[in-house]
């Protein structure tokens, strides 16, 4: 639920004489007397001076200005007559209202509006030699590693490979609080212990933005959230069984020069179940110069594995993508 808390000035800049930080309520610039143009955007900080002015006070929590559609001036929220032209507020649009949540304590705040925060050109600087250095490291990295080359190779076997994988079951005996017990495990026994927990006392009131009221002041906006304490408090202390699958043997099946293996065939029960089934297939090419490669094809989700297979058959030629670490990418 939201709160609003105390009102803060806000400010804006003036775009003909460059004039900064000029109070919000303000409906013209103190230098160069430019009226405040409704498109004017409005910001302030946490330094920003609260107002205690009661008639400010009451002027801000009357609403937003709202632009004469005639001769396009500001006028306090409250105004039946347009100060410059005496036109009445009827078809004219008032300010935009937002809420301007804060950044997360642990990350850099956006950059505001100009005025809002300080400039510092060496922090722009050492970021961009940063970014120049990791460009250079990138480019490294991609010349020696990644880089890639096309070469003529040709098929000079392959073997198929089917495993898979056996899952046996165990039951974990563990200890925990109560709290940290897996949902799918069985209590054995509970105790209870004193134990330091991180509990609610009570709720308290955070900042967690403020409100731009549209008349060049703003509001600080507070939430209720749990104010959590550490206590010892009295809790459950708890023996559990859990029951787990652990990797046992694995099954494997093999077949020479694109040959399909036998299928792998495993009674499951109920201490042992099929995990993890695999199918692949090893091409082993060679390039011109004499050099040897391989190269996967996984044929575990193909439609018809056998044809795939089939394509890659001894002494078949294809164009392999091969990187500078002599790992082939594709064949193409």
């Amino acid at each position: 639920m939201w709160a609003a808390m105390a009102i803060r000035m806000g400010y804006w800049d003036c775009p003909s004489c460059k004039h900064k930080r000029i109070d919000g309520p303000d409906a013209e610039c103190p230098t160069c007397g430019q009226p405040r143009e409704d498109d004017i955007e409005f910001y302030t900080d946490d330094d920003a001076a609260v107002v205690e002015d009661p008639e400010l006070v009451r002027q801000a929590r009357l609403g937003a200005d709202w632009n004469c559609q005639y001769c396009g001036v500001d006028n306090k929220a409250g105004k039946v007559e347009c100060q410059t032209c005496g036109a009445g507020p009827d078809g004219s649009k008032s300010r935009e209202q937002r809420v301007i949540m804060d950044a997360p304590a642990d990350s850099e705040a956006a950059p505001g509006p100009a005025g809002t925060a300080p400039s510092e050109s060496g922090g722009k600087g050492g970021l961009l030699v940063v970014l120049a250095v990791l460009a250079v490291i990138g480019g490294l990295v991609w010349f020696f590693f990644m880089r890639t080359t096309d070469a003529k190779v040709t098929v000079t076997g392959s073997t198929w490979t089917k495993t898979l994988q056996v899952e046996k079951r165990t039951i974990e005996k563990k200890e925990a609080w109560a709290d940290q017990v897996p949902s799918d495990a069985k209590i054995i026994k509970k105790k209870k212990k004193k134990r330091l927990k991180r509990v609610q006392d009570g709720t308290k009131k955070v900042k967690v933005g403020k409100k731009d009221l549209g008349n060049g002041m703003f509001e600080d906006v507070y939430e209720k959230r749990p104010n959590m304490v550490d206590k010892k408090v009295k809790d459950h202390w708890v023996s559990y069984e859990v029951i787990r699958w652990i990797q046992g043997k694995q099954m494997r099946s093999d077949a020479k020069d694109g040959a399909e293996p036998a299928d792998l065939e495993f009674q499951a029960s109920k201490k042992k179940r099929v995990g993890k089934r695999t199918s692949v297939l090893v091409v082993t090419v060679k390039t011109a110069e004499g050099t040897s490669h391989s190269y996967d094809v996984d044929l575990s989700k193909a439609s018809d594995p056998a044809g795939k297979a089939k394509r890659y058959k001894k002494g078949q030629k294809f164009v392999a993508e091969i990187n500078r670490m002599g790992k082939v990418l594709e064949l193409k």
